[in-house]
């Protein structure tokens, strides 16, 4: 017998971001990195979220390879919002950044169950439905795997806008 089971559910297509209008959460945090808000590509995240009534802060500050002083930063950020649920926007560093975040500062400060939506912005890593993420502590040169059921994201949203803003290359 063969079973398959999946804790993500996935909304994808055209539109699927206006799903974001409906979640169950009032408090949000968006994890991100600095091209998303620069390019304004973070409209298509914060219109939805107005528009269903939630109160959100961005933490923009991450970069590839998910270093921990980074990480720490946003433990920072989550820890004074105290989200009810924590939005990743971004490529595989964005979403395993967020993955850290919540799981490092719920350690810390466990008020609540905190949700986790992923929402890539590339295609490829698959860090939107997997219970994985990658840290890098560049002062001592190592990656960091974590890995625990516990880092899925509950949901993931694919919606092709995002991908269709991306250079060529990517």
């Amino acid at each position: 017998m063969n079973t398959f089971e999946m804790k993500t559910v996935i909304h994808f297509g055209e539109n699927a971001l206006e799903r974001l209008k409906d979640i169950p959460y009032k408090r949000v945090l968006i994890i991100t990195d600095p091209f998303v808000v620069q390019s304004k590509m973070i409209d298509l995240i914060t219109e939805p979220l107005t528009r269903g009534g939630k109160e959100y802060d961005i933490f923009h500050n991450v970069v590839p390879d998910a270093p921990v002083d980074k990480i720490a930063d946003g433990v920072k950020k989550f820890l004074s919002f105290q989200p009810e649920v924590v939005v990743a926007v971004g490529g595989g560093s964005a979403i395993d950044s967020s993955k850290a975040i919540r799981e490092f500062a719920l350690k810390i400060n466990h008020y609540a169950e905190v949700g986790l939506i992923a929402i890539p912005t590339t295609s490829g890593t698959g860090s939107e439905v997997t219970s994985f993420a990658v840290i890098t502590d560049k002062k001592n040169n190592k990656k960091y795997p974590l890995a625990d059921y516990e880092l899925t994201p509950d949901v993931a949203i694919v919606d092709p806008d995002l991908v269709m803003s991306l250079p060529k290359s990517i």
